[in-house]
């Protein structure tokens, strides 16, 4: 549920997933909402949009900076870049599970098992750094 603080009211409630919300991200201009899932899915509020995104669970959704653009991440080792706009499916950063992008939208670093760190530029889609054995 997305909650008003003043006043204390319900906004809306999450409905349309079938499992357990991983995540929650507000675009940047604040028009849209987009939910992640166990259930395999991403789904945009303000939209009614579905993303069947990933072959398991879906850990965490966020949009770009400048709201282009929507990054997932899956316990199928894989984060997945989308296009808000034509809602469709752009690219993979295969063997990861978990990522950030940075303040500019320019670069995303996603992280994985394999104890790298890796740096992608968004708009070449290249890994352009790897960071090995990381770790405590």
């Amino acid at each position: 549920m997305i909650w008003n603080l003043t006043p204390k009211a319900r906004a809306f409630r999450f409905v349309g997933h079938t499992d357990i919300i991983t995540g929650v991200h507000f675009s940047p201009s604040g028009s849209l909402v987009a939910s992640s899932s166990r259930d395999q899915t991403v789904r945009l509020k303000g939209e009614s949009t579905v993303f069947k995104a990933h072959t398991a669970s879906v850990r965490s959704v966020q949009f770009s900076s400048d709201g282009q653009r929507l990054v997932t991440a899956s316990d199928d080792k894989s984060v997945k870049v989308w296009g808000v706009e034509r809602k469709k499916f752009l690219y993979s950063l295969s063997r990861h599970t978990n990522w950030v992008f940075s303040p500019d939208g320019r670069l995303v670093a996603s992280c994985g098992d394999d104890r790298t760190v890796r740096l992608w530029d968004t708009s070449s889609r290249q890994c352009i750094n790897i960071f090995t054995d990381y770790g405590g």
